[in-house]
Parts: structure tokens; sequence; C-alpha cells
């Protein structure tokens, strides 16, 4: 009986962290942004609030994850910032009125809305994504 609760217990967990161990950053852009031009450094400037552009476009942030542990680990293991640093580099810019910090899209109906709203959106994401978008897909492999 206990291996057998024991068992479920680790089913349990297994199930509940799937995507958790993810090594692969999605990038989510429009194909007037050249794909060369979409690479880790930029996207780091761009979601620490440091740049607007890529490719000479300003280009419109946002962060598809459905929970609080996805946003941190996209914060964490994608952009290599600890969560909170991240926060409190976003207040201070918020604040001063420098930046404004990337949207947060909770769902699918949100994604393809902001995809719909702006022409030039820039989403991550640790989802594998639907490959009819008409955008780049760009995967970033990131440690995990």
């Amino acid at each position: 009986m206990f291996f057998k609760s024991l068992l479920l217990i680790f089913i349990l967990i297994m199930a509940t962290s799937k995507g958790l161990c993810a090594r692969s950053l999605y990038i989510i852009a429009p194909k007037s942004i050249p794909s060369a031009a979409i690479n880790l450094s930029n996207i780091t400037r761009i979601y620490l609030g440091s740049s607007s552009y890529i490719a000479s476009k300003v280009v419109m942030p946002a962060i598809y994850c459905e929970n609080t542990d996805k946003l941190e680990m996209i914060v964490e293991k994608g952009l290599n910032i600890k969560l909170d640093k991240y926060q409190s580099n976003w207040r201070r810019k918020l604040f001063s009125g420098s930046a404004i910090p990337p949207q947060k899209l909770k769902d699918q109906t949100e994604f393809e809305q902001f995809l719909d709203s702006h022409e030039n959106s820039l989403i991550i994401t640790f989802d594998k994504l639907d490959s009819n978008l008409e955008h780049n897909v760009i995967e970033i492999n990131v440690d995990g």
C-alpha cells in the first residue's frame, strides 16, 4: 500500500510539473523582422526595458504564460534574471516613465488578440505553439 501511495504521489508531481523542464524559449515575431535579428541578447534588452527596437522596428513585447510559475521560468531561464529583480526593474522604469513593461497574456484568446492588435508584436513563451501562425516562430535553446 505504501509503495502504491508513493507511486501515486510521484505521478502527480510529474503531471503537475509538466512543462517546467522546458529548454526552448519560443519567440513569436512579425515576418517584417528578420529572423537573424531575433536572438537572446536582443530579446533580453527588449524584455528588460533597455530597448524597444529590433532591426529598426519598434516592437510591442508580451509574455505568454498561464501562471506565475511559468512566468518565473520564462524570466529566470529565458531572460537569465531572478523574478524579483525583473519586477523591481520594471517598477522602477514604470515609476520613472522610461518604459512600459511587457504585457502578460494568460490564455489563447489574449494571445490571438494581442497578435491581431499590434503590428510589431513580440511574444515570448515556453509553450510550443501552432505552426500555422502568420508570424515567425523562432526557437532558442536555453539551459534547463
